[in-house]
């Protein structure tokens, strides 16, 4: 899950880490990645560079559409 690499990211964050990290995330939609809301604020904090991966087609420029098995 999720929940361990946020603690990490959010340890970072809050130790002024500087170092580059990079997330892939993938969910069937955008709603279902988990903790989205809150990655985006740890980008903001860090340089931090989320790849965002649905399985369904959005118009969202956000997101990259690519089937999840």
């Amino acid at each position: 899950g999720i929940a361990p690499i946020l603690g990490m990211l959010e340890h970072a964050a809050g130790t002024g880490d500087r170092r580059k990290f990079r997330l892939i995330v993938a969910g069937r939609t955008p709603l279902a990645i988990p903790a989205l809301s809150r990655l985006r604020v740890l980008q903001g904090r860090l340089d931090l560079t989320i790849s965002a991966f649905v399985d369904a087609p959005t118009p969202d420029p956000d997101f990259q559409s690519a089937p999840i098995s």
